[in-house]
């Protein structure tokens, strides 16, 4: 069955850059099984001695693409590499592979610094000249249809509501660009005054580059797509897939492995969290009102992406569920037993909490499980938890602040999915119990971070009940020494 959606992609070829990302292979993959398209390009850079051709087969091996493997494997050969680079002028992509793309009717463009703690000067480069070197590369294009660019929900997070348009950027997109003239030095010590009311260099420069798309709306089709907190998959292509530790991800990552029993995290507070395939649903209906709307003389498509409204699920809600979740599939990365969740509100307080009761007694424990075997000495646990500590840090002003976006182009397309054949699930994605959610957080952390097999559940249940036996007696008697260290001071010391 055909639609306007699919007669759009019939025979179209498509360049995207940024698709080895979570979002971005995403894209490919829904594009790929859902839509009968000629040709893909993909921007890939040379990466530890191996050419992009090298890399893309690798890619086409990824476990994300297995399901199209089994059923549609030519439709990975249509995957072709453009040897290039985001932080380079001009995309560093040559004269002869702007020729091979001259036809190219859809561009994709999310690569991106998603790094938070970025600085301003590789932010600037990769996030704002290169949506401008990529918008300038469509300009050329004869037959584009549409170009898509993925922003963020947090994009206009020093306001009080994200609406779906433009606002007015904090600064204008050429100064920003003239800011890379500076020395390093020079543009970090005036980073805080330059991004103001802005939490980091990436909402800052994602914030600026949403203006240059709008500038060039006037002249080419475009959109901005603004997901908000992307989390683990509900079913395609293959159910609660995960590959980052990025925000939600990596405060669950590190509370399955029982590291930590608390954080900084506002725990009434709603969760703004959206599946990563229900992102690429919404993404690619967005096409054709976007392209609409520029057929009507209108200005840029915006599609705020967003968990707001949709689901009644907490930060509360996500731990108490997680816990039952991962006591039903630990990962045999797990050294301690999966506590309660407590919940701080000072940043001091969490930081002096983080370093006494998580990071000293893990690496006394650490050692103690290594002697006995029960941990596996190629684990870092000290990584692990310095990524705990910053997504708390980070998050936390996400969770926290009362920043809301609207969301009617949104609503739209999930009453419109029907429509469309291979998108009619959508509004079950929406309708998703957290109890599911946090059990598909589990399996995906056990699958595709700590790489586990499913056949590994039984033996890891039981190496749980021994670490969380191990975890109590541990963890009392570290008190009960603390205790008496106490009282032996005092004993000694104050009241002699």
């Amino acid at each position: 069955m055909s639609s306007v959606l699919h007669e759009l992609f019939e025979g179209s070829e498509i360049f995207i850059t940024g698709g080895t990302g979570c979002i971005g292979k995403a894209y490919l993959d829904k594009i790929l099984r859902a839509f009968n398209v000629k040709k893909v390009f993909i921007l890939l850079r040379e990466k530890r001695g191996k050419s992009v051709n090298v890399r893309l087969e690798s890619f086409k091996n990824n476990v994300f693409f297995g399901p199209l493997r089994s059923q549609k494997p030519q439709e990975l050969d249509k995957l072709q590499a453009v040897k290039g680079d985001i932080s380079l002028e001009g995309l560093g992509v040559s004269e002869n592979d702007l020729h091979l793309m001259k036809n190219v009717s859809f561009v994709i463009h999310c690569a991106a610094t998603i790094n938070f703690t970025e600085p301003l000067r590789n932010a600037i480069a990769l996030n704002i000249r290169g949506t401008r070197d990529t918008l300038e590369i469509s300009r050329n294009f004869k037959d584009l249809k549409l170009f898509m660019y993925t922003s963020t929900f947090y994009s206009n997070c020093n306001l009080q509501l994200s609406e779906e348009k433009v606002h007015t950027p904090p600064m204008d997109w050429r100064a920003a660009l003239k800011l890379l003239k500076y020395d390093v030095d020079t543009l970090n010590a005036l980073t805080p005054k330059i991004i103001g009311d802005f939490p980091n260099t990436y909402t800052f420069t994602k914030n600026i580059a949403e203006s240059i798309v709008n500038d060039y709306s006037h002249q080419i089709p475009t959109s901005i797509i603004r997901p908000a907190i992307v989390i683990a998959s509900f079913f395609e292509p293959i159910p609660y897939y995960i590959d980052n530790y990025t925000a939600t991800n990596g405060v669950s990552i590190a509370f399955s492995t029982g590291m930590v029993n608390f954080t900084i995290l506002d725990k009434d507070r709603p969760l703004n969290n959206v599946r990563l395939d229900t992102t690429v649903f919404l993404t690619l209906l967005s096409v054709v009102p976007a392209v609409a709307r520029f057929r009507e003389g209108k200005s840029v498509y915006v599609l705020n992406i967003s968990g707001f409204g949709l689901t009644a699920a907490t930060v509360y809600d996500l731990f108490t569920q997680m816990k039952k979740s991962i006591e039903l599939y630990p990962s045999e990365k797990c050294l301690f037993g999966v506590p309660e969740m407590n919940y701080v509100k000072s940043k001091n307080v969490f930081s002096f909490r983080f370093f006494f009761e998580a990071f000293l007694p893990v690496l006394i424990l650490e050692k103690v499980l290594k002697f006995f075997k029960l941990a596996s000495s190629k684990v870092s646990m000290a990584s692990s938890l310095r990524l705990f500590f910053m997504s708390n840090m980070l998050y936390s002003f996400f969770v926290s602040s009362d920043y809301r976006g609207s969301n009617d182009n949104q609503t739209y397309l999930i009453k419109e999915a029907h429509k469309y054949p291979g998108f009619q699930n959508l509004k079950e994605m929406f309708a998703d119990k957290d109890e599911t959610l946090c059990v598909h957080y589990a399996k995906g952390i056990r699958r595709y971070i700590f790489k586990e097999d499913d056949s590994t559940i039984p033996k890891a249940r039981r190496r749980y009940k021994i670490i969380k036996a191990v975890s109590t007696i541990f963890k009392y008697g570290f008190l009960l020494v603390f205790v008496y260290f106490v009282l032996r001071f005092i004993l000694r010391n104050v009241i002699q």
